[in-house]
């Protein structure tokens, strides 16, 4: 049996413009997956605040024994007379909790009698080779973080340490090239001297002067942008990007010292060149030391750093390598195009192209602006083609692929595959013309791209939108005659028989489209061939339903499927899955019968989505309104749009109008069990964050069923609360040779232990030739025991008013039980880039602070209970806003 939900952290909702319309969803025909778990950092102070000028020339604080110093100055320094700072970085004793940390890697002559001092033309020396003023990663950070937070600061300077930790990971990730980063950062030294408390007043830190106070000194530090090095030969690289200051100062002689056990070795660093450097070969991860020495401003200076490395990656559920491999790539390398060599409707698309390797080889030594380098001469081993999903805007890259899929990525290649990854030029187009684009790649390209001694099967993972564009691909190409190798075929919450975006979103898209640019972008993704193609449900592109004149009311819109997705599905139900290879197909919905929103529809098919409802008077009268009432689908009105406005015309457009929007029959997709989307929730946080809105949008409910399981699992239903489990036939329903669907339903593509470990099975039955047999799928209904396993019950509480940032949260999994044994332990994953998971007891309690400049995010915390029997589960609590209004 299939059991404990493994989930990584999910993408982050964001808002998205000043009509905040929430459409995000339209992004989600395609992806959603797991993203890359973040190393933990210092979090930014309670009550820290952004530094502005100040007003008084003296300011004194009190005291307060329940508030922590460090909040306490932060308020401090935000109201202190600018004159006393003219660097605008003020940092000293007490100012930030790693004062000495910053002292201890001062550059500047006279520095504290802790640093070091300039001695003639000697490099003036920062830390100690091995001594605590050394950074490391986690110091190094938590330097910028005091420096970027301590207060009177000009975030314009250089972008912040959460920007350097992104810029290096993203390099790191991408080619496999470890970045060194190097910081000269000027801040302001206040002598404690200087400072005179008066412990009977109560006043503390208060100047005594008005004048400038201290001086102004330099810190310098290096380090290399990731927690970990992999490998005895791992590349470097700096570039200009990686130099983080905010003066404007120039570098240059840049040398880096490697002290290893029985050599060390000297490199000069050319910006922008990756260098590979020599290192032991070490079967546990050990420690390390470098110099960085360089010029600024005519003076030497040198750092010293220490890092941690180890042999190779580890790699969890995932086969074993084949033929006893034991190197990983870590480099990307971006491809020349592929372009089809058939086209549909008199237009050929085309393929952006990526390999990851892992046992292959690919030529290339220039590193392009995307971080990987130019590729040529693949020579590759064991090969994965990752096919992405439905591009709404067509502004999806390689990147935004690594960013959804990233984690599943690093375990496949760390599993042997070399991954190729296409990226659509035109994601939103008909998925015919994408499909005869891959099957180009997939019969006359990749056999070219593999070594002498490759294995010539491939294997197709794809997601969404993306089994469509696959099962096009390798469906025509045997239908033509042609080879196209493919042994094992993944379709992940693929719309085998449609997708859903709720009627009452698309009422919201064409109520605003007219009224902004961004409600016009909207629309325009809705009626692109690829939606028009997968909608059970969209709006027919009438130019005789056009948007008249001032003051006037439209008429009643019926939405139902286009001709383009009986056009396609018809096809599509012609080809069917392709012959040669073993299809697998996974549904992120429920089989046990859980729907969406978890209660019956029946019961009230009529209830509200999204509503906001603000007026304004003068006088008494009624002078201006704006109306929004979306709700599920179901026969009838399901969207009442209303401005009204005295002002004929605001930004050029029609500032009264109204929208109703209609069904003849309503097929309640919204609440199947299936793969959900957030979009109602989206919706809501978005307008209520704009600074544009009018009133405050509620959404009762928060998800909404966007691909039903019957359509992932391809099966010959359509009923869309169909029961596969209460189905002793079930198998004989699909034309796949393995399924798999979830207990509970879970986001689109998301990945669960239950869909790992089947397709880790499938991978590894493929390496050594051997299919698996159909795993066992759960039967009982979401929330009760499967096979007497623990179930989770997570309760959360929080202050729900507001934008609170931080944001305390109370958790409670008492109600947690199992049918034998007792519960041995509790497991809390935040979701939080700034907490890890926590062990302890059912009660538990975490604090979601948001660092400044972040976009705020929806966190979903997972609550996994063990019992005595060795058994373990999970479930998701609710969601905890971040940053953003609930």
């Amino acid at each position: 049996m299939y059991h404990f939900l493994s989930r990584g952290s999910n993408k982050r909702s964001k808002p998205i413009g000043k009509l905040a319309l929430g459409m995000v969803v339209l992004t989600a025909l395609g992806h959603l997956t797991p993203g890359i778990a973040k190393d933990d950092e210092t979090a930014v102070p309670a009550g820290a605040k952004t530094a502005r000028s100040a007003a008084a020339a003296n300011v004194t604080i009190s005291l307060d024994n329940d508030v922590h110093i460090r909040d306490q100055l932060a308020d401090y320094f935000s109201q202190l007379n600018a004159n006393h700072v003219p660097t605008k970085i003020l940092l000293e004793k007490g100012a930030v909790l790693f004062g000495d940390l910053i002292k201890a890697n001062d550059g500047q002559p006279g520095s504290p009698p802790a640093g070091p001092t300039l001695k003639g033309s000697a490099p003036i020396a920062i830390g100690g080779s091995t001594s605590a003023g050394a950074l490391n990663y986690g110091s190094f950070f938590e330097a910028l973080n005091d420096l970027e937070h301590a207060t009177l600061f000009d975030t314009s300077l250089w972008p912040g340490k959460d920007a350097i930790k992104a810029d290096s990971q993203y390099l790191q990730e991408q080619s496999g090239i470890v970045p060194l980063v190097l910081a000269t950062i000027e801040y302001n030294s206040i002598p404690e001297d200087e400072l005179g408390p008066d412990n009977q007043s109560g006043a503390y830190y208060q100047p005594e002067s008005p004048g400038p106070v201290g001086d102004t000194r330099l810190f310098v530090g290096s380090v290399l942008g990731t927690p970990v090095v992999y490998g005895p030969n791992p590349t470097f690289i700096f570039t200009e990007k990686l130099f983080v200051n905010n003066t404007g100062r120039k570098i240059a002689d840049l040398v880096l010292t490697v002290r290893g056990k029985k050599q060390t070795t000297t490199y000069k660093i050319q910006p922008g060149l990756p260098f590979t450097v020599n290192l032991a070969n070490p079967s546990i991860r050990v420690e390390n030391s470098y110099t960085l020495n360089f010029t600024m401003d005519g003076k030497k200076y040198e750092t010293d750093s220490v890092f941690t490395y180890t042999g190779d990656h580890s790699t969890t559920g995932a086969p074993a390598a084949p033929g006893g491999r034991t190197t990983v790539s870590n480099a990307c390398y971006d491809m020349p195009a592929v372009t089809a060599n058939l086209a549909y409707q008199g237009v050929k698309n085309t393929l952006n192209m990526r390999i990851y390797p892992a046992y292959g080889t690919v030529s290339g030594s220039v590193v392009n602006d995307g971080g990987c380098f130019n590729g040529s001469n693949p020579q590759l081993k064991q090969v994965m083609v990752i096919v992405d999903g439905f591009d709404a805007f067509n502004n999806r890259t390689h990147d935004s692929i690594w960013e959804d899929f990233g984690q599943s990525m690093r375990q496949f290649r760390q599993a042997g595959f070399d991954l190729v990854v296409p990226d659509y030029r035109q994601g939103n187009d008909y998925i015919q013309r994408n499909g005869l684009a891959l099957r180009k790649l997939i019969t006359d390209v990749i056999p070219t791209w593999l070594a002498d001694d490759g294995d010539p099967r491939l294997v197709v993972m794809s997601g969404s939108m993306g089994g469509q564009v696959s099962n096009y691909a390798l469906s025509t190409a045997e239908a033509a005659g042609e080879t196209h190798n493919v042994a094992l075929f993944f379709a992940i919450d693929s719309p085998f028989k449609g997708a859903n975006i709720p009627i009452g979103m698309q009422g919201l898209v064409e109520f605003l489209a007219p009224l902004a640019e961004e409600g016009a972008a909207f629309l325009q993704a809705l009626n692109s061939p690829a939606a028009s193609q997968q909608l059970l449900v969209n709006r027919y592109d009438d130019p005789n339903i056009a948007f008249p004149g001032v003051f006037a009311t439209l008429p009643e819109i019926w939405y139902q499927p286009k001709p383009e997705f009986h056009d396609y599905y018809g096809e599509l139900h012609q080809l069917g899955l392709p012959q040669q290879s073993r299809n697998i197909g996974i549904a992120s919905g429920s089989g046990t019968g859980t729907n969406v929103f978890g209660y019956v529809p029946e019961a009230n098919p009529k209830v509200t989505m999204n509503r906001v409802n603000w007026s304004t008077s003068l006088f008494g009268i009624v002078v201006g309104r704006f109306i929004l009432d979306a709700r599920t689908d179901h026969g009838g009105q399901f969207f009442y749009g209303r401005i009204k406005n005295p002002i004929p015309f605001i930004n050029g457009e029609p500032s009264s109008r109204t929208l109703r929007l209609s069904l003849d029959h309503g097929d309640r997709w919204d609440t199947a069990p299936g793969g959900y989307r957030t979009s109602p929730q989206e919706v809501s946080d978005a307008y209520n964050s704009s600074g544009s809105s009018k009133g405050t949008m509620s959404s009762p409910l928060d998800k909404h069923s966007f691909v039903p399981l019957f359509s992932a699992l391809y099966l010959d239903v359509d009923d869309p609360y169909y029961i596969p489990a209460n189905d002793p036939n079930l198998f004989d329903r699909t034309a796949f040779d393995a399924i798999w669907y979830e207990k509970c339903n879970v986001e689109h593509v998301t990945a669960t232990s239950g869909s790992s470990e089947l397709i880790f099975a499938e991978l590894s039955a493929f390496l050594t030739g051997n299919p698996p047999p159909q795993p066992e799928l759960p039967l009982e209904h979401c929330h009760t025991p499967e096979d007497n396993y623990p179930v989770p019950v997570c309760i959360v509480n929080f202050d729900p008013l507001g934008i609170s940032n931080p944001r305390y949260v109370e958790f409670d999994g008492s109600d947690s039980h199992v049918p034998r044994g007792v519960i041995t332990s509790y497991r809390w994953d935040y979701d939080d880039a700034n907490g890890g998971p926590d062990g302890g007891g059912p009660y538990n309690s975490h604090v979601y602070t948001l660092p400044p400049g972040s976009p705020g995010y929806l966190a979903k915390p997972t609550l996994t209970v063990t019992d005595s029997n060795g058994n373990s589960w999970s479930t998701l609590c609710d969601q905890v806003p971040v940053g953003i209004d609930y």
